[in-house]
C-alpha cells in the first residue's frame, strides 16, 4: 500500500488494534482491508491512534459503505466503491483536489475528475 498512495509506514497502537479487532465486522475480510486502507491514506501521522478510528467506526458513512460493499455483484464495482470511499475521505480530510492530488499520488485533472464524479453527483 506504501507504494500505491506514496504513503509513510504507519504503526497502530495497542488501543487501536484492540478497537479495530473488536469491532464486529459484519461482512468478511474485505471490510477490513477498506478499513486499513482508508486509514494508511487519510492519516499523516506516523502512529494510527483510536482518535483516528471513532469518527471512522462511528461514521454512518463507513457503517453504508460495508453493507454497500455486501450488494456488490461484480469485481468493478467493488473497485469503484473503494476508489469512491478514498477519494471521499481525502476530500474531506484535505479539502482541495490538488492537496487530495498530492496526498494520493494523482495527477490535479485526475483527482478533480474523481472529486466531482464521487462528490458532486
Amino acid at each position: 500500500m506504501e507504494k500505491k498512495y506514496s504513503t509513510i509506514n504507519h504503526i497502530f497502537t495497542t488501543e487501536a488494534m484492540k478497537t479495530i479487532l473488536s469491532y464486529p465486522w459484519p461482512g468478511n475480510v474485505r471490510e477490513l482491508e477498506n478499513y486499513i486502507e482508508r486509514l494508511v491514506v487519510t492519516v499523516k501521522e506516523i502512529y494510527i491512534d483510536t482518535c483516528h478510528l471513532s469518527s471512522l467506526l462511528s461514521d454512518t458513512n463507513f457503517a453504508q459503505m460495508a453493507a454497500d460493499t455486501l450488494a456488490i455483484d461484480s469485481f468493478d464495482d467493488y473497485i469503484e466503491s473503494v476508489e469512491k470511499a478514498i477519494i471521499k475521505a481525502a476530500y474531506e480530510k484535505h479539502g482541495s483536489s490538488r492537496k487530495v492530488a498530492k496526498a494520493l499520488g494523482l495527477s490535479d485533472n485526475k483527482a478533480l475528475r474523481l472529486i466531482r464524479k464521487y462528490c458532486y453527483s
